[in-house]
C-alpha cells in the first residue's frame, strides 16, 4: 500500500478541521440556547418571587389590620369593665354609706 502524499494528507486534515468547525458551531449554538433558557428561567423565577413577596406583604397588612381591630375591641371591653366596676363600687358605697 502506497504511502499517502502530502496533498492527500492535507485534504484529510482540512476535512477533519471542517468537521470540527461544524461541531464547534453546533456546540456554540447549544450554549447560546442554554444561556437564553437560563435568562428566561431567571426572569420567570424573579417574577414569581416578586409575586410571592407582594402576596406576603398583602397578607401581613391584612393581619396588622386584624390585630389593630382586636386591640381596639379589647380597649373598649376594658373601658366597659372599668365603667361597670366603677358603677358597682359607687352603688355599693351608696348602700353602705346610706344613713
Amino acid at each position: 500500500m502506497a504511502k499517502p502524499g502530502i496533498e492527500e494528507r492535507l485534504a484529510r486534515l482540512e476535512g477533519a478541521y471542517e468537521q470540527i468547525d461544524r461541531r464547534l458551531e453546533s456546540i456554540e449554538r447549544e450554549i447560546a440556547d442554554l444561556r437564553q433558557e437560563i435568562r428566561e428561567l431567571r426572569t420567570y423565577i424573579d417574577t414569581k418571587i416578586e409575586e410571592v413577596r407582594s402576596e406576603m406583604y398583602s397578607r401581613f397588612d391584612a393581619l396588622d389590620r386584624k390585630i389593630d381591630d382586636v386591640k381596639k375591641m379589647l380597649i373598649y371591653v376594658i373601658l366597659g369593665l372599668v365603667s361597670a366596676s366603677a358603677g358597682i363600687i359607687a352603688t355599693i358605697l351608696l348602700i353602705i354609706l346610706r344613713p
